[in-house]
This record gives structure tokens, C-alpha cells and sequence, in this order.
């Protein structure tokens, strides 16, 4: 999610954690093992520098969608042996499953790209795909979700057939920002992602430190905001991030509220509400007030604890790969054409 001439925020680049909240994609570990201490324990799925098992391990008993590629902040090798203290990511030869579930690891991080699986109690070589070219790994099915992107202008001109070949099905393109700004790229985006074949909505930018909440959801859904019960067609988003704007949390939950009031007047839905915990929690003081709104929770790599006593996220924004930001919406594909269609 971008503002003009604006990145995923600092806060959001979070060290991965094994905290995991309320609507988190991972799956519980099988026993209870002592984590990340170099041992290969029941319950855990251990990465080996080496090939047949040796070498340095790291052992985990959660999913993981991003290894982390940098020290202090990545999962290291703990063990002893030949590349201790290592990041894992890219660096792994083979694996032992001791988690009483089929694992699979992945090429890319966020569970994408090719895999290899590994049934329970397996032993083995990454394959010459994977070998040194590790990202992530899940433990257990994967959940149903289903996968999408959001852009601005500063992603340029999107192949939108080549987005939907990938795999994406669903997106969200900037219309607006604040009360005077449209996306100069919004009208070509928005139809391109429906031309090919995908469900699609728009976002505004919030700007509280200039006109009402009022204000700028006229100018959105005056300017392709505009929500319709056609099933292809998600509610229009409202994106919070950045900076305070100057205002105490009172006064951003009263902008929040009066923008959120508009759009639900005049579209008869609910806007959806993108943003990460550290802003929520700094700008509004964690508020409970939104909880009619669908949540779109921006954190990379693990989902984390959720703001604002949500008790689940509707869409994830957990990574970032080429500039392209890369989303999940917690359901099925069935479940996002109800979504849109709000039904």
C-alpha cells in the first residue's frame, strides 16, 4: 500500500516472531518442544546446513513465511557445526520432520513458488530446486485463502494477464488521496484487473491532517470508490498509516468514524480498514471501535497479534516482492466472491 512517493512503513519490518494472534495461518506444533535452542526435538521441523542432516540446525515448531535474509533480525543456524549462526534463508541443505505433519518448504517466501514436501518423521535432501533456495515452510495443510496484490501509480504499467497467470485473483488499486489527488493510473489498473478476470476494489489514502473524514470519502467514491453488489466489486478500502497527523487518538478515531459513516451512507457497506498494529496502536490508542469494518493487516512475514481486538483478518498483506505488494484473503475463493458481493 502506497501514498504517493510513500513505502511500507518502518514499523511494519518487523524481526520475525513466534507470537502468533487471533486468525494466524500457522499451524500448532504436535508436542511441546524447547524452541530454537539447536536441538532437534519431537514436535519440531529442523533445517540443516548440510546435506543428510548435517551440519548446523535450526529448529522451529511453527510455520515460518519469511526466513528473514539479514542478522540480527533473520532465523538462524543454532546448532553446532558448519554454518552456525547463518541465516537459514537460502542456506539450507536438508531437513528432518519431527512434527507428526507433512511439512513443505518453498522457494519463495509467503508459502509461494515451488515446493517440496516432507511427510512426518521424513529425513531428506532438499531437492536441487530448493537446495541453498529456501524461503519459507508451513507445517500442516495450508489453509484456504486466496491470493491478490494492491498498487499505485508507482508500480507503472501492470500486465494484469501475466498477474492472474501467477496466481492472483484479487486486487485493490489506488483511486485517491486525501480530497484533491486521483491516481492517474487508477482507471487503467481497475479495469485491467477485471479484464483479467479478477475481483478488484479501490483504496484511498488517508490524508486526516487536511479535510474531514466526510470530505475525503466523498472524494473517493466520487472518484472510483464506489462499491456495487455485481460479485466482482470489493468495498472500498481506507488506508491508515504514516504519521498522526498532529491529532490525538480521540481525534483520528473521530475522522476514522466520520470517514467509515460516509462511505457506509452512501454505498450501503462498510469500508474496509488497511493498516498495522504499530500505527493503530500509536494514532488511535488501539480502538475498538471498528470492528463492523473488514480488517486488511499489513505485517510481513508472520501475521502477528492483531490490532484493535480484531478477532481475525478479512486480507494480509504479508510481503513485499518487486516492489509489488503481496496479499491473502483469509478464505476461499468462494468466500471472496461472497466478500464482494456481500452476501
Amino acid at each position: 500500500m502506497r501514498r504517493t512517493h510513500f513505502k511500507l512503513t518502518a514499523a511494519l519490518v518487523a524481526a520475525p516472531t513466534l507470537l502468533l494472534g487471533a486468525g494466524a495461518l500457522t499451524a500448532a506444533p504436535a508436542h511441546a518442544a524447547t524452541a530454537r535452542n539447536g536441538v532437534c526435538e519431537t514436535g519440531e521441523f529442523c533445517l540443516y546446513y548440510n546435506s543428510n542432516e548435517a551440519g548446523s540446525l535450526s529448529d522451529f515448531s511453527t510455520s515460518i513465511s519469511d526466513y528473514g535474509a539479514t542478522q540480527p533480525s533473520c532465523y538462524d543456524f543454532k546448532g553446532p557445526g558448519n554454518g552456525k549462526g547463518l541465516c537459514v534463508k537460502n542456506n539450507a541443505a536438508s531437513v528432518w520432520n519431527r512434527t507428526g505433519k507433512t511439512v513443505t518448504v518453498y522457494y519463495n517466501s509467503g508459502y509461494a513458488g515451488a515446493s517440496q514436501k516432507f511427510a512426518s518423521g521424513a529425513k531428506g535432501n532438499l531437492n536441487s530446486t530448493l537446495k541453498n533456495n529456501n524461503a519459507s515452510h508451513r507445517i500442516g495443510a495450508a489453509p484456504a485463502s486466496v491470493h491478490g496484490i494492491d498498487v499505485s501509480d508507482n508500480n507503472g504499467t501492470m500486465n494484469w494477464a501475466s498477474q492472474y497467470s501467477s496466481g492472483v485473483r484479487f486486487a485493490y488499486v489506488k483511486a485517491t488521496e486525501g480530497s484533491t489527488w486521483t491516481d492517474p493510473t487508477y482507471s487503467r489498473n481497475y479495469k485491467g484487473a477485471r479484464n483479467a478476470g479478477m475481483i478488484r476494489g479501490a483504496y484511498h489514502f488517508a490524508n486526516p491532517a487536511g479535510a474531514s473524514g466526510k470530505v475525503q470519502a466523498d472524494w473517493f467514491i466520487n472518484h472510483g470508490g464506489a462499491w456495487k453488489a455485481d460479485g466482482y466489486t470489493l468495498p472500498g478500502a481506507l488506508d491508515v498509516e504514516g504519521t498522526c497527523y498532529s491529532k490525538t487518538p480521540a481525534a483520528m478515531v473521530s475522522w476514522i468514524k466520520a470517514f467509515v459513516a460516509e462511505y457506509k451512507a452512501r454505498e450501503g457497506r462498510t469500508p474496509v480498514i488497511y493498516t498495522n498494529r504499530s500505527w493503530w496502536q500509536d494514532c488511535t490508542g488501539n480502538s475498538t471501535a471498528f470492528h463492523s469494518s473488514a480488517l486488511w493487516f499489513a505485517h510481513p512475514g508472520t501475521l502477528g497479534t492483531l490490532p484493535g481486538g480484531w478477532g481475525k483478518q478479512t486480507i494480509w498483506q504479508y510481503a513485499v516482492t518487486n516492489n509489488l505488494d503481496q496479499d491473502r484473503f483469509n478464505g476461499s475463493a468462494a468466500a471472496l466472491k461472497s466478500f464482494a458481493n456481500n452476501s
